[in-house]
């Protein structure tokens, strides 16, 4: 396989549309059964007092980088400005990757404008190599993360700047699942396994102190929506999903290896 096209942004399209006639109460008690465990692996993360309240209003990832006017990431930009949030949104990841694999070269970065597409190295099951703005997967054979201006801005619009992030580290996850020349593995358990790789990435994030409460939550009401059921899915359900991104943040990037049989994701290249 040398293509992860998420399905992800078109579920969470499908979702958009379906929400409203979704019961309150089962919306209400999914998301609180989510929560409860998501918060749970940060708070074993960075502590209960800095992740419940932090100190100073950075939300997650927010960087002294960004504009002056807007000292959060979150709320900050608008469905024209994905290109910028995109950017800041690499650079925290690509600060995370040299961080825990040093020896791992980057990948690409390619965002991809409204009405624009570019072609990637890499065909989905349609045979179709384009990537479009709503792209949001890594192809292996050009080594590059696509990501759409529409897919980010569904992701920050509707769930905010770390779930979006989520995302970002998510796709990072494929490539370092792949640097090696790729293990022998199904979709879920790469799916499920890069799932807990970007959790390992919020982890950080929370034991730095820059993971507010908000961001938490964020994180643990786009689970529902991006989650999968049935025998023949490609990522995980809402249970797999939720233990994978809560063990990558409690336990840090080795704890993955469990997802894919034989990996080794923190050994040197």
């Amino acid at each position: 396989m040398n293509r992860h096209r998420r399905p992800l942004i078109d579920r969470l399209l499908l979702v958009s549309t379906t929400r409203a006639e979704e019961p309150e109460m089962n919306r209400t008690a999914r998301f609180a059964a989510v929560a409860a465990t998501v918060v749970g692996a940060f708070l074993a993360t960075a502590g209960a007092a800095s992740a419940a309240e932090p100190a100073p209003p950075t939300g997650a990832a927010s960087a002294q980088s960004v504009r002056s006017a807007c000292p959060e990431l979150d709320d900050c930009y608008g469905p024209d400005e994905m290109p910028a949030f995109g950017a800041e949104a690499i650079r925290q990841v690509n600060r995370y990757a040299q961080q825990v694999r040093p020896d791992v070269p980057l990948p690409l970065y390619r965002i991809v404008e409204r009405g624009t597409t570019t072609t990637s190295s890499c065909v989905d099951e349609y045979g179709d190599s384009e990537a479009d703005e709503n792209a949001a997967f890594y192809c292996s054979a050009d080594h590059t993360v696509y990501l759409g201006e529409e897919a980010l801005w569904t992701f920050y619009g509707s769930y905010g700047d770390a779930a979006a992030m989520l995302v970002v580290a998510h796709e990072w996850g494929h490539h370092l699942q792949f640097a090696g020349g790729g293990p022998e593995a199904t979709d879920l358990e790469l799916e499920n396994q890069a799932d807990c790789i970007g959790g390992s990435f919020l982890g950080e994030l929370a034991h730095d102190g820059t993971l507010r409460l908000r961001d938490v939550t964020d994180i643990a009401r786009i689970l529902p929506d991006s989650s999968e059921n049935g025998p023949d899915r490609t990522h995980g359900s809402l249970t797999e999903r939720t233990s994978a991104v809560a063990l990558g943040a409690a336990r840090g990037l080795a704890a993955c290896d469990r997802y894919v049989p034989g990996s080794d994701l923190t050994a040197t290249l």
